[in-house]
């Protein structure tokens, strides 16, 4: 059996997702290929990035169209914008995730 996992490594997963995450993927999408791209086929490519999990068509799909909003986000601000939103989504949810006691 597992045993329940502390509040802390759930915590500290969360953190390192929600930082390696929202830096990477965000300077990758919005500040390398969006000015080039645009923001659908950017966001397309965002969303294949996520492809290799169990439900993959629809969260392709669910990621693309979260992708183009922030997509959005990101022409009208910043990269640092989306990056601070990608890393905020990817905390709360990982820790979720990851403390399910």
């Amino acid at each position: 059996t597992f045993a329940a996992p502390k509040v802390e490594d759930a915590l500290l997963l969360a953190i390192a997702t929600a930082l390696c995450a929202g830096i990477g993927e965000e300077t990758l999408i919005r500040g390398a290929f969006q000015p080039v791209l645009g923001i659908v086929p950017s966001a397309f490519l965002h969303g294949i990035m996520h492809a290799q999990f169990h439900h993959a068509p629809e969260l392709v799909l669910q990621i693309s169209v979260w992708s183009c909003c922030v997509g959005i986000v990101r022409r009208f601000t910043n990269t640092t914008t989306t990056i601070i939103a990608h890393a905020t989504f990817n905390l709360i949810f990982v820790f979720l995730f990851a403390y399910n006691p």
